[in-house]
């Protein structure tokens, strides 16, 4: 009897997305109806390997990036794609001696976009910092594909030409490091007008009209960028989560809401705040943060103090433990704190005295803000605390829990490069 009659090969297929490439590989050598069900998950991610603009490639490293290409763009291959990257990759390249025709700049790029509509199952195109500038063909194709959601894009003046559609099916749009910031701005995005989730890097929208404002991402849920935005999209009724970028004031995090007293609808809040003697961070802004945003379930908070507050600054630490645990919001799932020096003034000649190991003392006792936590945020499932030179981590599945600790700079950079995050 045929293995795939036995057992669905949608659940098959959802066995095997969780193996990594290499044992995929083998698994299809084992048997022919695993083969022809395994073999596609093998053609789910392609990377195209672009060249900067301004060089010209040597012709048979061109020719081979072309062959590659057009394998991908085979029938039986680009059905399968779900995922494509184009990335600029320079080191890749060498410069070609000759003088090239003015259009080989683009020639793989236009390539890929004139082969797109074989891509009928792609679902995420990321074009990592590449300049597009994509003949009428290319942009067409770009607007009909099927199964788009998921975009990236370092330039978004390529979409203010009047033959671009809508991208009804796209949810998730990222634009950074972008070039040029056009008066079309308005006129691209309403192009996505299912938008759900919105990352904008570096660029701040003013200077628009109520009506222009309210016309962008109407059912926008997420929105990650700068803090300067936040009076457009933060009046959205849908939007339930916000990540803030680059360290800022919180009394400019009030002034751009515009008066807005409480925002209901936000369960999730990621927001970086600069602190100093003047500018602290205290009882006071936790409350009125707490106020503005009552039903967290998860709170990613991020201090930055950018001054010498004096000595025993991991004692403040703890302080501040203590006072925040006691205004958290009831219904708390998820709670990252963490102290980040990065816009600490390196020439303050006592740097060395504050950042300095603190004495063992110091250090918080992690059981005991375990429990003030847990009293106040009974739900709470995943606990971050990481104030340099300590680290403290409580993550909660089904019935178990899994604890790290650390009192010293080293072993809390081991903890931190297990999560995969780079403070």
């Amino acid at each position: 009897m045929d293995l795939k009659d036995k057992f669905p090969n949608e659940l098959w297929l959802e066995v095997f997305s969780y193996l990594p490439p290499a044992a995929r590989r083998n698994l299809s050598s084992t048997h022919r109806s695993v083969y022809d069900l395994a073999r596609p998950l093998g053609f789910t991610e392609f990377t195209l390997y672009s060249y900067p603009y301004w060089l010209r490639p040597q012709k048979v490293q061109l020719d081979e990036a072309m062959e590659r290409l057009r394998f991908w763009a085979l029938p039986r291959i680009a059905p399968h794609v779900r995922s494509c990257t184009i990335s600029q990759k320079r080191d890749l390249w060498q410069k070609s001696d000759t003088k090239a025709l003015q259009d080989d700049e683009h020639v793989l790029l236009n390539a890929f976009f004139e082969h797109l509509p074989h891509f009928t199952g792609l679902e995420r195109l990321d074009t990592d910092q590449i300049r597009l500038e994509l003949t009428q063909p290319g942009i067409g194709n770009l607007c009909r594909l099927p199964a788009l959601q998921e975009l990236r894009l370092s330039t978004i003046v390529v979409l203010s030409r009047s033959e671009v559609q809508d991208f009804p099916n796209v949810h998730t749009l990222q634009i950074d490091g972008l070039a040029n910031f056009t008066y079309d701005t308005v006129t691209i995005f309403n192009k996505f007008p299912n938008l759900r989730s919105f990352k904008f890097y570096g660029r701040v929208l003013r200077n628009l009209s109520p009506a222009q404002e309210s016309s962008l991402f109407p059912v926008l849920q997420e929105y990650t960028g700068d803090y300067q935005n936040l009076h457009i999209f933060g009046k959205r009724a849908t939007l339930t989560h916000i990540a803030l970028v680059h360290g800022f004031l919180f009394p400019d995090l009030l002034f751009e809401l515009q008066g807005i007293t409480i925002l209901p609808n936000i369960t999730f809040l990621a927001v970086p705040f600069l602190t100093s003697v003047q500018a602290v961070f205290a009882k006071a802004e936790i409350e009125t943060l707490i106020t503005l945003f009552p039903n967290l379930t998860d709170l990613q908070l991020t201090l930055m103090p950018t001054e010498n507050n004096g000595h025993g600054l991991t004692r403040q630490m703890t302080s501040f433990l203590e006072m925040l645990s006691s205004h958290l919001p009831s219904t708390l799932h998820s709670l990252s704190l963490r102290w980040d020096f990065s816009e600490y003034d390196s020439s303050d000649p006592e740097i060395d005295d504050v950042l300095a190991p603190p004495p063992p003392n110091d250090i918080p006792d992690f059981a005991v803000v375990q429990a003030w936590l847990m009293a106040k945020c009974p739900a709470l499932t995943y606990i971050l605390i990481d104030g340099c030179h300590f680290l403290f981590l409580q993550r909660w599945q089904r019935s178990s829990a899994w604890e790290a600790v650390a009192h010293s700079f080293n072993d809390a950079e081991v903890i931190r490069e297990q999560l995969g995050k780079t403070y």
